[in-house]
């Protein structure tokens, strides 16, 4: 516990700057709108941005396959992902938490709202709605 509150303070990385935190930002406003616990909307939003950014970074996406699940392809890599949420019984889908077309127009309209996005890889309009679109 002390680790992860050093690590969400920022402390370890201190005079660094590490890590995008766009996945966070997509989940944290589907908490917001949906009341649903942060680590099953990251099981949502983290394949989708896998998915958006599966062209711009191809070669990292391939590396987390290969060191997670032996795999070396993007699609293979996005497909075992899933596979282990879905062990692990967390959401995939916003209709695994029981949203349908209603919310996701919704979330897409607070992603615009709030202009979510990453650090590294900023995100706009076009975006979102690929992204509302892979969580569908």
């Amino acid at each position: 516990m002390l680790d992860a509150t050093l690590a969400l303070n920022g402390l370890t990385v201190y005079g660094k700057f590490s890590g995008d935190w766009g996945v966070h930002s997509m989940g944290h406003e589907i908490s917001l709108l949906f009341d649903t616990a942060h680590g099953a909307t990251l099981s949502i939003a983290y394949p989708a941005w896998i998915k958006l950014h599966s062209d711009k970074i191809p070669e990292r996406i391939i590396k987390l396959g290969k060191a997670l699940f032996g795999v070396d392809n993007v699609q293979d890599t996005i497909s075992e992902l899933e596979k282990t949420f879905v062990r692990l019984q967390s959401p995939i889908r916003l209709s695994d938490i029981g949203l349908g077309e209603k919310d996701a127009t919704a979330l897409l309209e607070q992603y615009n709202k709030n202009k979510i996005s990453g650090v590294h890889h900023s995100m706009e309009k076009s975006d979102y709605d690929k992204l509302v679109g892979f969580m569908r």
